[in-house]
């Protein structure tokens, strides 16, 4: 898992990161105040899906797991969803990129299988 520590309190951002099988994902992430959330978009060469709501999850694309090889991962130091423009700045969010392995254990762990 490799956190992207580049985020910070802006309401919007753009991060690329290049996975570990060499694909590039286009972040971009967006504060929205009257829903006190972030957004997310992620655009590759061959997957792209807008508006994801960050939430705190193992992987909050656990449902395309069957079409990627990555995920994030989303953590709060006390578990509740982040909702402050400054949760990445502070580190009270933190949002991380899986990899395949990770990805596999992530979604063993979620099916309830323990290995």
């Amino acid at each position: 898992m490799r956190q992207i520590t580049t985020l910070d309190d802006n309401p919007s951002q753009s991060v690329y990161f290049v996975t570990e099988d060499s694909i590039t994902l286009h972040f971009t992430l967006v504060y929205r105040p009257r829903q006190q959330a972030w957004f997310l978009d992620l655009e590759s060469e061959d997957f792209n899906v807008y508006g994801i709501q960050l939430g705190v999850s193992p992987n909050i694309l656990d449902k395309y797991r069957n079409l990627i090889t990555y995920g994030i991962c989303i953590e709060t130091e006390d578990g509740l969803d982040p909702w402050r423009v400054t949760d990445f700045k502070t580190g009270y969010c933190s949002f991380s990129v899986l990899n395949k392995d990770e990805l596999k254990e992530c979604g063993d762990f979620l099916d309830g299988i323990s290995g």
